[in-house]
Protein backbone atom coordinates (compact mmCIF):
# COMPACT_ATOMS: atom_id res chain seq x y z
CA UNK A 1 0.00 0.00 0.00
CA UNK A 2 2.91 2.08 1.02
CA UNK A 3 4.38 1.79 -2.59
CA UNK A 4 0.89 2.83 -4.16
CA UNK A 5 0.77 5.72 -2.28
CA UNK A 6 4.22 6.88 -3.36
CA UNK A 7 3.55 6.27 -6.55
CA UNK A 8 0.07 7.90 -6.87
CA UNK A 9 1.92 11.53 -4.76
CA UNK A 10 5.07 10.93 -7.45
CA UNK A 11 2.31 11.25 -10.38
CA UNK A 12 0.30 13.79 -8.94
CA UNK A 13 3.10 16.09 -7.72
CA UNK A 14 4.69 15.45 -11.48
CA UNK A 15 1.93 17.12 -13.20
CA UNK A 16 1.16 19.90 -10.72
CA UNK A 17 1.41 23.51 -12.45
CA UNK A 18 4.56 25.17 -11.72
CA UNK A 19 2.50 27.93 -10.47
CA UNK A 20 0.63 25.49 -7.72
CA UNK A 21 3.68 24.38 -6.93
CA UNK A 22 5.40 27.17 -6.20
CA UNK A 23 2.10 28.06 -4.22
CA UNK A 24 2.05 24.70 -2.15
CA UNK A 25 6.15 25.42 -1.26
CA UNK A 26 5.72 29.03 -0.09
CA UNK A 27 2.95 27.78 2.19
CA UNK A 28 5.08 25.00 3.01
CA UNK A 29 1.80 22.26 2.28
CA UNK A 30 2.85 18.86 1.05
CA UNK A 31 6.10 20.02 -0.23
CA UNK A 32 8.88 21.65 2.21
CA UNK A 33 11.59 24.54 1.11
CA UNK A 34 15.34 23.17 1.20
CA UNK A 35 17.28 24.33 3.74
CA UNK A 36 18.54 27.22 1.78
CA UNK A 37 15.02 29.06 2.09
CA UNK A 38 13.87 27.75 5.74
CA UNK A 39 17.05 27.63 7.48
CA UNK A 40 19.33 30.35 5.66
CA UNK A 41 21.85 30.64 8.94
CA UNK A 42 22.22 26.65 9.30
CA UNK A 43 22.79 26.56 5.75
CA UNK A 44 25.19 28.54 5.55
CA UNK A 45 27.10 27.06 8.43
CA UNK A 46 26.99 23.18 7.03
CA UNK A 47 28.73 25.19 3.91
CA UNK A 48 31.22 26.98 5.86
CA UNK A 49 31.91 24.08 7.77
CA UNK A 50 32.56 21.86 4.85
CA UNK A 51 34.84 24.53 3.28
CA UNK A 52 36.98 25.08 6.71
CA UNK A 53 37.11 20.47 6.98
CA UNK A 54 38.50 20.56 3.37
CA UNK A 55 41.17 23.42 4.63
CA UNK A 56 40.09 26.19 2.38
CA UNK A 57 38.73 29.32 3.05
CA UNK A 58 35.67 31.21 1.54
CA UNK A 59 37.70 34.51 2.28
CA UNK A 60 38.64 36.41 -0.86
CA UNK A 61 37.05 33.78 -3.00
CA UNK A 62 34.40 34.02 -5.76
CA UNK A 63 31.63 31.35 -5.13
CA UNK A 64 28.81 29.93 -6.89
CA UNK A 65 25.77 28.25 -5.14
CA UNK A 66 24.44 25.98 -7.38
CA UNK A 67 20.42 25.95 -6.68
CA UNK A 68 20.02 28.54 -4.26
CA UNK A 69 15.99 28.58 -4.24
CA UNK A 70 15.16 32.14 -4.84
CA UNK A 71 16.90 33.04 -1.43
CA UNK A 72 19.67 35.44 -0.76
CA UNK A 73 20.09 34.40 3.47
CA UNK A 74 22.90 32.04 2.24
CA UNK A 75 24.57 34.25 -0.17
CA UNK A 76 24.30 37.41 2.31
CA UNK A 77 26.05 34.90 5.49
CA UNK A 78 28.92 33.96 2.75
CA UNK A 79 29.54 37.53 1.50
CA UNK A 80 29.62 38.51 5.67
CA UNK A 81 32.10 35.40 5.96
CA UNK A 82 34.11 37.15 3.65
CA UNK A 83 33.19 36.44 0.55
CA UNK A 84 34.38 38.35 -2.72
CA UNK A 85 31.25 38.03 -5.07
CA UNK A 86 28.76 35.16 -5.02
CA UNK A 87 27.39 33.73 -7.97
CA UNK A 88 23.34 32.17 -7.61
CA UNK A 89 22.70 30.13 -10.22
CA UNK A 90 18.55 28.38 -9.84
CA UNK A 91 16.84 28.35 -13.57
CA UNK A 92 13.68 27.80 -11.72
CA UNK A 93 13.93 30.72 -8.60
CA UNK A 94 11.09 33.94 -9.43
CA UNK A 95 13.77 36.80 -10.75
CA UNK A 96 14.22 39.35 -7.89
CA UNK A 97 16.20 42.64 -7.09
CA UNK A 98 19.39 42.01 -6.04
CA UNK A 99 20.51 43.02 -2.90
CA UNK A 100 23.91 44.32 -3.94
CA UNK A 101 25.01 43.28 -7.82
CA UNK A 102 29.15 44.61 -7.17
CA UNK A 103 29.12 41.94 -4.29
CA UNK A 104 26.05 38.91 -5.81
CA UNK A 105 25.19 37.62 -8.79
CA UNK A 106 21.50 36.05 -9.71
CA UNK A 107 21.10 33.82 -12.53
CA UNK A 108 17.81 32.66 -13.64
CA UNK A 109 18.97 30.36 -16.53
CA UNK A 110 20.80 27.52 -16.78
CA UNK A 111 24.35 27.56 -15.50
CA UNK A 112 25.61 26.94 -19.74
CA UNK A 113 24.00 30.69 -20.10
CA UNK A 114 25.68 32.02 -17.82
CA UNK A 115 29.27 30.44 -19.41
CA UNK A 116 28.26 30.99 -23.03
CA UNK A 117 27.58 35.09 -21.93
CA UNK A 118 31.21 35.41 -20.54
CA UNK A 119 30.48 34.72 -16.98
CA UNK A 120 33.44 35.08 -14.52
CA UNK A 121 35.10 31.31 -13.26
CA UNK A 122 34.69 30.72 -9.49
CA UNK A 123 36.71 29.51 -7.05
CA UNK A 124 34.24 27.42 -4.80
CA UNK A 125 30.97 25.45 -5.81
CA UNK A 126 28.22 24.83 -3.11
CA UNK A 127 25.00 23.06 -3.41
CA UNK A 128 22.50 21.50 -1.39
CA UNK A 129 19.98 18.90 -2.13
CA UNK A 130 20.31 20.20 -5.89
CA UNK A 131 21.70 17.35 -7.77
CA UNK A 132 19.45 14.90 -6.96
CA UNK A 133 16.92 16.85 -8.77
CA UNK A 134 18.90 17.02 -12.25
CA UNK A 135 17.48 15.51 -15.09
CA UNK A 136 21.48 15.23 -16.72
CA UNK A 137 23.81 15.38 -14.21
CA UNK A 138 26.50 14.97 -16.48
CA UNK A 139 25.62 17.93 -18.36
CA UNK A 140 24.89 19.72 -15.08
CA UNK A 141 28.28 18.33 -14.05
CA UNK A 142 30.31 19.64 -16.87
CA UNK A 143 29.18 23.27 -16.84
CA UNK A 144 30.07 23.08 -13.46
CA UNK A 145 33.48 22.51 -13.98
CA UNK A 146 33.83 24.75 -16.86
CA UNK A 147 32.59 27.32 -14.23
CA UNK A 148 35.34 26.54 -11.29
CA UNK A 149 38.39 28.45 -12.47
CA UNK A 150 41.97 26.08 -11.99
CA UNK A 151 42.46 25.07 -8.78
CA UNK A 152 38.91 25.44 -7.71
CA UNK A 153 36.67 23.42 -5.41
CA UNK A 154 33.51 21.73 -4.90
CA UNK A 155 31.37 20.95 -2.28
CA UNK A 156 28.09 19.31 -2.98
CA UNK A 157 25.30 17.79 -0.24
CA UNK A 158 22.94 14.92 -2.01
CA UNK A 159 19.95 14.07 0.00
CA UNK A 160 18.78 10.65 -1.69
CA UNK A 161 15.53 10.94 0.44
CA UNK A 162 12.63 11.79 -1.16
CA UNK A 163 10.76 15.04 -0.04
CA UNK A 164 7.56 13.71 0.99
CA UNK A 165 8.51 12.39 4.49
CA UNK A 166 6.50 10.39 4.56
CA UNK A 167 8.11 7.48 2.77
CA UNK A 168 11.58 9.19 2.63
CA UNK A 169 13.09 5.90 0.89
CA UNK A 170 10.52 4.72 -0.68
CA UNK A 171 11.77 5.93 -4.20
CA UNK A 172 14.95 3.05 -4.21
CA UNK A 173 11.84 1.07 -4.43
CA UNK A 174 11.26 2.40 -8.35
CA UNK A 175 13.23 2.88 -11.01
Amino acid sequence: MASLNYVALRLVRRHLPNRLVRLLLARGIIIKPGLETSAPGEATLLFLNAVAAAGETVVGRRILIFGYGGNFGVALGLLQAGARHVVLVDPYAEPQEVPDPRRLTAIHAPLRDYLSAGGELVDVVLSNSMLEHVEDVAEAVSDLARATASGGRHFHFIDLRDHYFKYPFEMLCHS
